[in-house]
């Protein structure tokens, strides 16, 4: 921009959701269903990041990233490629090829907001480990 005028008039924030298969050891504090179920209710405006999006007046996409149980909900950003890490107990979570395939799919959802205008975007990863 080169000023030190200027103004934010598109601000996206983007909610990166999936589930880590270490999950599956019953080491965390809930279930991967309930990752499920938290970004069903971002999709329909029911969470606190939905909430401060409305009053800033910014928009909210949430990205699928890998969730055990898919929402079905047509407003959520498909970007799985598959349906949790691996438990890293047993074996690596993820391959380098697949944390690049993810890496990839995730800029491009940043270029296609840069491009529909969007000024600043906020990222923010929710999972349940």
């Amino acid at each position: 921009m080169r000023t030190a005028d200027f103004s934010i008039t598109h601000p996206c924030i983007c909610v990166f959701a999936g589930d880590y298969g270490i999950a599956s050891e019953g080491v965390s504090i809930a279930s991967s269903e309930v990752t499920s179920q938290m970004v069903t209710n971002f999709a329909q405006g029911g969470a606190a990041i939905c909430v401060l999006a409305r009053q800033l007046g910014w928009r909210l996409n949430v990205v699928d990233c890998g969730i055990l149980t898919a929402p079905h909900n047509n407003t959520v950003i498909d970007c799985r490629l598959g349906v949790s890490t691996n438990s890293f107990h047993h074996q690596v979570a993820m391959t380098q090829s697949a944390t690049g395939e993810r890496a990839d799919e995730c800029r491009s959802i940043g270029r296609r907001r840069i491009r529909a205008g969007m000024q600043l975007i906020c990222l923010w990863r929710n999972g349940h480990r």
